[in-house]
């Protein structure tokens, strides 16, 4: 097959480099797909050091290496993208691109150079222009050293292109990344299906904003992860909703199938470049909220407490309780300590709390969490058991540390359900509660609520809402808390369900607990007509526009 030079689309380096004197580098090659349905084929790169195989990815401090591509000459495209993954200081070091003798490109790592979830240090070099080469080297420049792990070099993000199929020589224990050219990208790495037997998919991707469909559009674009065997034989297939901004997502390895050996990426929207895939193998087992509702990732005989985490949001834990008894000697106290009206920063006794109803459901941030357990311990009160558990489990996972005796806050946060719900309630609570967690995890979405709240609404709705919200038994005082609930009440709900929600619900409810308010409920619903409906359409298009949600539609089974 002949390889025109604008047919490239990756280059790819796995974790090993092997090499002998004047052979080809094994393991460190490009992989080429001509036009039509051909097989993919790998172009040979030889070390032009000859250097031992050990050293032949590190590139140390004052020193050039160069590594020829030997065939034809390949291009690197304008738009395209070179991603180097490694350890070390990358920060004055440079790329540079050869025809023939003569250095044609350079490209300065610098400003492109960012951390990486794992610890290493990821380069993300966009191409200026069109070059045909037949080498490439890294230089050292100012930077102290660095060990290269992988280099892909792809296409313009989101642009179909021919597949790439990576081969790794060795194995590789998880976690370990793929970095994935865009649509069409076949990974095939050692040691893949050992890792997806007890693992999750960890998909990292960034989606532009300015790409994302309209609110008024109304559906959320998604992208294809397909699952193969060796034969070719498709494993499984998983459909994952894209959302705006930079995202890591879950996905629950099991849908991978027992025989898969590759992975490949499909049917990828507009603005869309998906970053990375990784293999992870922490617990708890991560669960979308359709399937904590449902049900459909239980055992027989659970226990009072099951943890997932939110496949949408990794830091967030859900905590699915047995009953409602148990829910209540595990959280009822915290309940009352940071939320309850008139209540708030006391701890109250088992004897004080008995006769006391929490809520059906709860949340609580890593702040609240650790002002919870950090108070309790420098006040030397005594918790019930269930409650010392989780205050382990919030260690365990990292929603308070502890440090010197105290407890911190770490980041993340709990949403809690109860299995004794039905299943209605059950779905109302936990889309309820998953609003919460956008206010822990989001913080421009809690930026532009408060704005709105100080700003849009005037001082009579707020005292409206402060006043609901009081006589629901939240502490009127805590802002954050009155702004935080206002936005999930409305949420709660799709968007045109929310006047009729807040008028044939919520108030009436007021005004039958207290009828001396009967009257200002009625001036206020003659004079602020439309609050409810604006405050409903603010909040779903703020939601859409940041987070790819809207109202009442965080569980799809909820129509």
């Amino acid at each position: 097959m002949t390889v025109a030079p604008h047919r490239l689309f990756a280059l790819l380096c796995s974790l090993t480099l092997i090499v002998g004197c004047h052979r080809s580098v094994e393991s460190f090659s490009l992989a080429v797909q001509g036009d039509g349905d051909e097989e993919a084929q790998l172009v040979a790169i030889r070390d032009e050091g000859n250097r031992p195989a050990e050293a032949e990815s590190v590139v140390v401090s004052g020193g050039e290496y160069r590594f020829a591509i030997e065939g034809k000459p390949l291009l690197f495209p304008e738009s395209g993208t070179v991603a180097i993954t490694g350890y070390g200081d990358f920060s004055g070091a440079e790329l540079l691109l050869y025809e023939g003798d003569s250095p044609v490109a350079r490209y300065p790592f610098g400003d492109h150079v960012s951390g990486y979830f794992d610890g290493s240090v990821t380069v993300r070099v966009p191409l200026r222009d069109d070059r045909s080469v037949d080498s490439f080297a890294f230089a050292s420049g100012s930077s102290r050293g660095f060990t290269v792990e992988r280099i892909a070099l792809t296409g313009a993000p989101g642009a179909a292109g021919p597949g790439v199929r990576m081969v790794a020589t060795t194995e590789v224990s998880p976690p370990f990344v793929l970095y994935a050219a865009d649509e069409g990208a076949i990974l095939h790495v050692g040691g893949l299906r050992e890792a997806l037997r007890d693992g999750t998919v960890v998909l990292h991707y960034s989606m532009d904003p300015a790409s994302y469909p309209s609110f008024e559009s109304g559906e959320m674009p998604s992208l294809t992860l397909r699952f193969f065997a060796e034969s070719g034989d498709t494993t499984g297939e998983w459909r994952e909703s894209v959302r705006p901004g930079s995202r890591t997502v879950l996905l629950d390895a099991r849908r991978a199938g027992t025989a898969t050996a590759a992975m490949r990426i499909d049917t990828v929207p507009e603005g869309l470049h998906v970053t990375a895939l990784s293999i992870d193998t922490k617990d708890p087992p991560v669960a979308s909220l359709d399937e904590i509702v449902s049900g459909a990732t239980a055992a027989p005989g659970r226990d009072e407490m099951v943890l997932y985490r939110w496949d949408a949001y990794p830091s967030i834990l859900v905590v699915d309780t047995g009953s409602y008894a148990f829910q209540a000697r595990t959280f009822k106290r915290l309940a009352f300590y940071l939320e309850k009206r008139g209540f708030t920063g006391r701890f109250l006794s088992n004897d004080e709390l008995a006769g006391r109803h929490g809520w059906n459901a709860h949340n609580y941030s890593a702040d609240g969490l650790s002002a919870f357990f950090d108070g309790a311990a420098s006040a030397e009160f005594l918790l019930n058991d269930e409650e010392y558990a989780l205050r382990d489990v919030a260690l365990r996972y990292g929603l308070i540390e502890e440090h010197q005796g105290r407890f911190l806050p770490g980041r993340g946060g709990l949403l809690i359900i109860s299995r004794e719900s039905g299943p209605e309630l059950r779905r109302l609570l936990m889309t309820h509660e998953a609003m919460h967690g956008f206010f822990y995890e989001e913080p421009d979405y809690v930026r532009a609520v408060f704005s709105y709240w100080d700003q849009h609404l005037d001082a009579r709705e707020r005292e409206f809402w402060t006043n609901l919200l009081g006589y629901l038994t939240y502490e009127p005082s805590d802002r954050y808390l009155m702004v935080n609930e206002f936005q999930a009440y409305v949420l709660q709900q799709r968007e045109a369900a929310v006047p009729w929600y807040m008028t044939s619900v919520q108030i009436p409810r007021l005004i039958a607990a207290r009828p001396h308010q009967a009257e200002a409920m009625q001036i206020f619903l003659r004079d602020y007509p439309d609050t409810f409906a604006e405050a409903a359409r603010f909040l779903n298009e703020t939601l859409w526009t940041l987070t790819g949600f809207r109202g009442g539609g965080v569980i799809t089974a909820d129509g």
